[in-house]
């Protein structure tokens, strides 16, 4: 059972990384840039999605925390710009911002 002084820091990773957990004493923690995998199987990194703009889409709702009827709308949203129909004048967030003072 392993003891712990004060300030040791413990660097847990994902169960399915599979590397085992670490203590280290404050002084000598050290951070290091994260270890490219490459993907498996000759796989594109954005695997199992169909596009990495799929992925995106997933990692933004992910990120923002959409609900599911939030995620479905912004899907619509995808396709009706896909269909080029309407057009998406937006640059940035100012953008927007500008239109809601505008219309308010």
């Amino acid at each position: 059972f392993p003891t712990f002084k004060c300030d040791d820091i413990k660097v847990e990773y994902h169960p399915n990384s599979g590397i085992e957990a670490k203590v280290c004493a404050f002084d000598a923690f050290k951070r290091r840039p994260a270890t490219l995998i490459p993907p498996p199987d000759g796989h594109p990194p954005w695997h199992p999605f169909k596009s990495w703009l799929e992925f995106d889409i997933a990692e933004l709702t992910l990120e923002v925390g959409l609900n599911n009827e939030q995620s479905d709308q912004l899907i619509k949203l995808c396709h009706r710009c896909a269909l080029g129909k309407e057009k998406v004048t937006f640059k940035n967030h100012k953008d927007i911002h500008s239109m809601w003072e505008a219309a308010s």
